[in-house]
Order: structure tokens, then sequence, then C-alpha cells
């Protein structure tokens, strides 16, 4: 059994499907009404900078967050494993198969991906006209 935590299979899924189903404007403005129908609960806002949020999903201590681009949100963040050590196999072993399973799911649930990093650390993004 592995000592590191990631999202939960079951909750990523609904939020993933919580996701999808949320059509906004991606302003600002709409950060607090969006975030509460997601069920997250904003904790700070940083004018014209971004806001950070808390879910009851979150693994770990880190927050989502939401980067703004003038009245715009533009990115947002959430980690789905706890921090792991960088140097251990085991970890990464850990994360590489955290990120692969994750990442099918989403495929099936939002189809494939819009932009892609490979490399040690990947990243995938799903990014829609109005929704993510």
């Amino acid at each position: 059994m592995t000592p590191w935590l990631s999202i939960d299979r079951n909750t990523f899924q609904h939020l993933l499907a919580d996701l999808r189903d949320t059509t906004w404007a991606w302003t600002t403005a709409d950060v607090p009404t969006t975030s509460n129908r997601l069920g997250w609960t904003v904790l700070d806002t940083f004018e014209d900078k971004g806001a950070v949020a808390q879910a009851d999903w979150i693994v770990g201590d880190r927050p989502i967050e939401l980067a703004y681009d003038g009245s715009r949100v533009d990115d947002s963040t959430m980690l789905m494993t706890a921090i792991v050590p960088k140097k251990d196999t085991d970890a990464q072993t850990f994360l590489d198969d955290v990120f692969a399973d994750l990442h099918t799911l989403t495929t099936e649930i939002l189809g494939p991906p819009t932009a892609r990093k490979p490399g040690p650390r990947p990243e995938a993004r799903w990014r829609g006209p109005d929704a993510t």
C-alpha cells in the first residue's frame, strides 16, 4: 500500500461531471456564485490576480487556485495528489499511475485534452468555450 494520497476516483468522476455541466462566463464576478454551485468555498481573493478556494475533496493542504487575467478567470489549478518526495522512485511511480488513471477518466468524460505537456511533470488541459 502506498503512503501517499490521491483523490478518490468516484469523487474525481463527480468533479469532472460537475465541471462539464457548469456553464459560466469565466469572469471574476462569477467566481463566488460558480464556486458555490461547485461546492467550493472561496477562501481569499487577490484583486486582479486570482482567488483560492477549498472543497471537501481537497487532497493535501493546497487549495484550488484560480488565476485572473483582468476581469477573466484564465486558469484553474487543482492538485489531485498530496505532495510527494521529488527524488523517490516509488513516489514518481505513484504519480505516474495516478496521472495515467485520471487522464483516462477525464478523457472519457470531457473528451481529448486541448493541450498536453509531456515530460517528467506532465500536464493535460481541457478547455472548452463555456466549460472545462
